[in-house]
Parts: C-alpha cells; sequence; structure tokens
C-alpha cells in the first residue's frame, strides 16, 4: 500500500478547520502548511474565547457569589468575563474602538448562554479534544486517515440524551440554513460520537422588549439554537476533499511548485487584512 502523502509530510491528524481552509482559501492552506504562516488572532476570537470561559465557569457555579452592579443603561460593569477579556485583548496587543465596541455586554451574553445551557441539563464536560478516524478510498486502497477536533459543552439530560453544543458569538445571528464550514464540523463530531449537536449562537445587539405595555428597542444579548442533521452529502465531500489534498501532493508535494498552480486571491479582504500573510504573499507570489 502507497503511504500517505498527507502522512508522509505531517499533516495528519487532520481537523475540520484544514478541510474548510483547503476548500475556501487554498493559498492561505499552503502558507500555512509549507511555508509556516502563523494563524493570528482577531479581536472577534478573543471576544468568543472570552464567552465560552465565562460560560464554562458559570456552568461549573464559579459566579454564585459575585453581586453584579449594572450602570445606569442597566448593563453590567463588574464581572470576571470582563476582566478575562481585557487581559486577553492586552496580551495580545489589541487597542482602539473596536475592542471596546466588543465589550459591551459580554456578561449577558454569558449569562443568556448559561440559561440556554442549563436546558440541556447538566455539564458533563468543556473544551474537549475528539479523536476519531474516517476511511478514505484512494485508488482501491482504504486508509484510515486520523482527524482531531474540540468541542465546546457536552450536556446530558434525560429529555435530550447527551448533546454536544458548540458555542458561536456571533454580531448577526444566521436565518435558517447554518453554512458549510459549520456543518462540516458538526456531522464529524456526531459521527464520531453519535451524540446529538446543536450550535447555540450568542450575540448582544437590539432586541425587542415589553415596557409599561409597550414594544420597545432596548440592547441586550441575542441567542439563536440550531441542530444540524447527519446529512450523508457533507461526508461525501469531506472524502472528496481529502482524496483532492492527497492526489495534489501526489502530484508535487514541492512548495515551489505548488505555489505555481496555486494563486491567492487578491480580493479576498477577510485573508490579506492580517498584515503577516499579506507580506507573506508579496514575498511567495510578489504581489
Amino acid at each position: 500500500m502507497q503511504k500517505l502523502k498527507l502522512e508522509e509530510l505531517g499533516l495528519l491528524p487532520l481537523s475540520p478547520s484544514h478541510l474548510n481552509r483547503f476548500v475556501s482559501d487554498r493559498a492561505i492552506w499552503l502558507m500555512r502548511k509549507f511555508f509556516k504562516l502563523k494563524s493570528p488572532y482577531n479581536i472577534n476570537m478573543l471576544r468568543g474565547h472570552a464567552v465560552e470561559w465565562g460560560v464554562e465557569e458559570g456552568l461549573k457555579d464559579k459566579f454564585k457569589k459575585i453581586r453584579h452592579t449594572t450602570n445606569d443603561k442597566g448593563v453590567i460593569i463588574n464581572h470576571p468575563v470582563l476582566s478575562y477579556y481585557d487581559k486577553l485583548v492586552q496580551d495580545n496587543s489589541f487597542h482602539g474602538e473596536q475592542s471596546i465596541k466588543l465589550r459591551i455586554g459580554l456578561p449577558e451574553m454569558v449569562n443568556a448562554a448559561i440559561t440556554e445551557l442549563n436546558k440541556y441539563g447538566k455539564l458533563i464536560s468543556a473544551q474537549d479534544w475528539l479523536k476519531f478516524n474516517i476511511d478514505i478510498v484512494i485508488d482501491g486502497e482504504t486508509y484510515q486517515i486520523p482527524f482531531t477536533g474540540r468541542t465546546d459543552f457536552f450536556m446530558e439530560s434525560e429529555e435530550f440524551g447527551r448533546v454536544l453544543v458548540d458555542l458561536k458569538t456571533t454580531s448577526r445571528m444566521p436565518s435558517t440554513s447554518v453554512r458549510y464550514d459549520t456543518r462540516l464540523q458538526q456531522v464529524l463530531y456526531s459521527r464520531a460520537t453519535n451524540f446529538r449537536t446543536d450550535l447555540l449562537y450568542v450575540g448582544y445587539g437590539q432586541v425587542e422588549k415589553i415596557i409599561d405595555g409597550k414594544k420597545k428597542k432596548v440592547m441586550g444579548p441575542k441567542t439563536k439554537i440550531m441542530n444540524v442533521e447527519n446529512d450523508p452529502k457533507v461526508l461525501l465531500r469531506v472524502q472528496q476533499t481529502i482524496i483532492a489534498m492527497e492526489k495534489l501532493l501526489r502530484f508535487s508535494d514541492d512548495r515551489n511548485v505548488l505555489k505555481e498552480i496555486i494563486l491567492p486571491n487578491p480580493d479576498d479582504f477577510m485573508s490579506w487584512k492580517d498584515d503577516e500573510a499579506y507580506q507573506m504573499r508579496k514575498e511567495i507570489w510578489g504581489w
């Protein structure tokens, strides 16, 4: 049996984010895997980490003895998640209006997420790493492809059984559909555990409340829960993506050849707003 190029090059185990990057932005995939581009943090990721931390601590009853105070607009101004977020911002040298803007409503988001998660029963574990394999047939030979991935909250109750809940912080609630990259992750996790997987979106913005008998728009937390069905088409695309990655590397695993057949999209603002990625792109492709 031919040895996998993915294994030879140290690209195993795979992860959902690895597959998604190969599909959505192959130039960044090449830069990360062959030119050692580091994955930068951004301020939205730091807010997400802070909310996850606050929710886990809250589910473990770490905040019960804390008395919250609010400002004249009813916004909580003393909560451990605020201190945690401030440290993340300082450690990663993020400053400016955006970091201040995303700080607003963090305690409310944490509390709203805890309320939703408590409906699933008790917390079994949080921030676990999953390890599992997927069988892939390449040129008539079957390979076991190892995967790894991190789950957010593992909940259990008599009503729902065991459920993996993935927490997503967002500025805009999804409508009726779940993005493909998110579905891919959840389908793989459901397949690996045989547990139901749900998405819990939490954000902060304008919400409607009844005040003095009238509907009024005020600032507050928003939540939305979405279930991800185990769609076999997603698994098919996973298999096709792995095969495409392996066959590309069998064609060539020389990064200087790969950079000639993989070109970046200069209009992809999200990829190039990171200065390190932008400078590396100029070094590799000259523009």
